[in-house]
Formats: C-alpha cells, sequence, structure tokens
C-alpha cells in the first residue's frame, strides 16, 4: 500500500468518526470540505450511488467496512439543482492529489450533460488512444470525439464507432470502457475549463478558433509564395507542426501514421490541415523532399485548434475504387453525387450542400480528388456492401 493511500484511508476513517457525532447528518447529505474536492462517507456515500450511479469506493481495516465517495466542486451544483439537502462541513484535513477518482470523472460527464441545453455538443479529441489488453489480442482504440447531450455521452472511436458511456443515469461499465473514463479523467484534468466554455460559449469559441487557424494557415501561405510547389511547408505550432492543402494530401498519401483534419479557417480553402510530429516530420525529410518550418509565435494548446478528423482518413483505409464520379447542381439548389463501380451505374445520391458547394468551389488540386473519392466511399460503400453479400 502506498503512503498516499494510508494517508486517505486515515483521513476515511477521522470523517467517519465526525460523521458520527453530527446530529445534522440524521436528515441532510454531508460532504466534508478537504481541500480541492469533497468527501462522502458511509451512507452518504451509498446514497449518491443509488441516485446517480457514481461509483462509491471502499477498503476493509479491522474487520470494518469503510465507504467513501470523493465529490468534485461542479458535482455540488447538481446536488442543489436537484434539490438535495446538502450540509458542508469544514475541516482542518487538506487531501492533495492529481487522480480524479472514478466517481469525480462520472461527476465531471454529468455536470457536462447538466449545462448542456437541449441540442448536442461534439467535442474533438486529438492525438487520444487508449489500449485494450484481453486474452490474446491487443486493441489500441483511437478516441475522436466527446459527444455530449442532456440524455447520453458517448464516444467516437476511430471517427465511426460510437461507444456509449452513460444514458439518463445507467453508466456502462466494462473493461474498454473503464479504459476510456480513466484516459478522459487525464484530459479533464487539462481541458475541462474549455470543454465548458465550448458548450455555454459555443460561437465564441469557434470565432477564435477560426481566427486563430486563419492566422496559422497564413503564414502556411506565405511561406508557399517562397517556395516551388515540390517544396513542403509545415507551421510549427508549440511541439507539432501543421500542413495545409496540397502539401497536407501529399504526406497524407505516403505516410500511414498521419491523420487529415478538418480546420475552421477564413476562405475557400485551408479547410484540411495535416498534424505532424518531429519523428514524423524527419521521416519526410528523409524521404528526399525539402521541409521548411515557419513559427507560429502565438500561444496555442493543440486542443484549442478544433480539429476533426475527416472522413477521408476513412477512404485512405477503404480500398473500394469508383469509376465516373461527378458531383452536380440541381436547379432547385441541391447537390447529389454519381458514379460507377466497374459496369454497374450506381444511383443518384444525395449530398449536402455544404459539402457539394465547397468540392465545387476548389481548383484542381490534389485534395479535390480526394475529397471526391472520399465523398463517393461515404456515399456507396453501403450499397456495394450488401450487393456483394
Amino acid at each position: 500500500m502506498s503512503e498516499d493511500t494510508k494517508e486517505q484511508h486515515k483521513l476515511i476513517r477521522e470523517l467517519y468518526k465526525c460523521h458520527s457525532t453530527l446530529i445534522e447528518a440524521e436528515k441532510a447529505l454531508v460532504l466534508f470540505h478537504v481541500g480541492t474536492r469533497f468527501i462522502a462517507v458511509g451512507n452518504d456515500a451509498d446514497k449518491l450511488y443509488l441516485k446517480y450511479g457514481w461509483e462509491v469506493s471502499d477498503f476493509i481495516e479491522s474487520n470494518a467496512i469503510y465507504s467513501y465517495m470523493n465529490i468534485s466542486f461542479y458535482s455540488t451544483m447538481i446536488l442543489d439543482h436537484c434539490g438535495v439537502k446538502v450540509i458542508k462541513i469544514e475541516t482542518d484535513y487538506k487531501y492533495q492529489t492529481n487522480h480524479l477518482s472514478l466517481a469525480e470523472i462520472q461527476q465531471l460527464i454529468d455536470y457536462l450533460r447538466f449545462i448542456s441545453d437541449e441540442g448536442s455538443i461534439k467535442y474533438p479529441l486529438i492525438n487520444c488512444n487508449v489500449t485494450i489488453e484481453g486474452i490474446g489480442f491487443i486493441r489500441i482504440l483511437k478516441l475522436s470525439s466527446i459527444n455530449i447531450n442532456k440524455q447520453s455521452v458517448s464516444i467516437l472511436v476511430d471517427n465511426n464507432e460510437s461507444t456509449l458511456i452513460v444514458q439518463n443515469r445507467e453508466w456502462e461499465f466494462n473493461h474498454s470502457i473503464l479504459a476510456i473514463l480513466s484516459k478522459l479523467g487525464r484530459i479533464f484534468q487539462e481541458q475541462y475549463i474549455y470543454i465548458l466554455d465550448n458548450i455555454c460559449h459555443r460561437q465564441k469559441i469557434l470565432k477564435e478558433q477560426q481566427a486563430k487557424n486563419t492566422i496559422i494557415y497564413n503564414i502556411f501561405l506565405n511561406e508557399k509564395k517562397t517556395k516551388s510547389a515540390t517544396e513542403i511547408v509545415c507551421v510549427r505550432v508549440q511541439n507539432f507542426f501543421l500542413t495545409f492543402d496540397d502539401d497536407a494530401f501529399r504526406v497524407f498519401s505516403v505516410l500511414n501514421d498521419v491523420v487529415l483534419y478538418e480546420i475552421r479557417t477564413m476562405g475557400k480553402r485551408g479547410r484540411y490541415c495535416l498534424l505532424l510530429n518531429c519523428r514524423q516530420l524527419k521521416t519526410i525529410s528523409c524521404r528526399g523532399d525539402k521541409v521548411h518550418t515557419p513559427f507560429y509565435k502565438g500561444e496555442c494548446s493543440l486542443f484549442q485548434l478544433g480539429l476533426r478528423e475527416s472522413l477521408i482518413n476513412f477512404s485512405k483505409k477503404n480500398k473500394t475504387s469508383y469509376n465516373n464520379v461527378t458531383i452536380q447542381k440541381k436547379m432547385d439548389g441541391t447537390f447529389f453525387i454519381t458514379a460507377s463501380y466497374g459496369n454497374y451505374l450506381l444511383p443518384e445520391h444525395s449530398i449536402s450542400s455544404v459539402i457539394g458547394g465547397y468540392y465545387l468551389s476548389l481548383p484542381k488540386s490534389l485534395d479535390k480528388d480526394l475529397i471526391l473519392a472520399a465523398i463517393a466511399r461515404q456515399s456507396y460503400d453501403n450499397i456495394i456492401l450488401k450487393q456483394l453479400q
């Protein structure tokens, strides 16, 4: 048992003693303030588990069971809103830990649901992988986004597979989800305030992202003006690099371990970027490509760019090939795609005006070709799969 665990158990035993002397504890939920959080013990912790599904922690000592739950400051607002009578007891104890318990992670998720409106928020996750080990297998889950609404929270895995975390007050717990929740705890420690801002001040955050991303993109464009078309420009932002347009698609086509993202910028192009680390940048240079790395001097964390995984990543994995692919606009302003698979003429398929309009506005370029291929696969892969079955 670690020293931290010993100190924590000692604290819980002391709180049990305090709780037993409180007459008010019979009429209200008692939360002990221990510095950066509150703690509920005994029956109070059990009541919270029964009402909200937040996990209780416990330990056995001298044949006695001590149960408790760490309570975040955010969850006290949920309790207040739900009309739960709470007594907060100040203590001299200072329980310091950077680790979030499972119950605290659940509470932070519930608070995101609590403050969200009737719509849904998709918060993107960047470079967020979880390793799942089972009997005879190891799977790496690439977490793409957290999807939040009043009723539920889910995680999008590999930008394709939705994994439900909680529906109303029913929590899903298995080996994979516990690993995902542990990863979310580490993400929350760095990004939680920013996630809250995304929910409460959505339009403001989107404008800030677009303005910052446009500055980075303009650095890319200004550097490209002085270089030949075969040279690659990657803008350095903190300890990572961003490249755009044809440079992004060129690198994307030759490296297997990169992800293409959609990014908000002002203008017709600059909508796609590739995120690179130092190792990947070195790989490009070793291939013989000349690489230039102008520097963005502003302060910016990766998660503040609002990058969203592109469906083009899926098309790279999927080798289904379509012929005679075209996107057209009808007289009523709607857009559709047509294509052939081998000698089989596929039916018209409607696509969104945003995607169709953006594609037709692009000049002839590598990214335009790859976007067309991705739209075709998104539109027709399910049809082809059914035919093959």
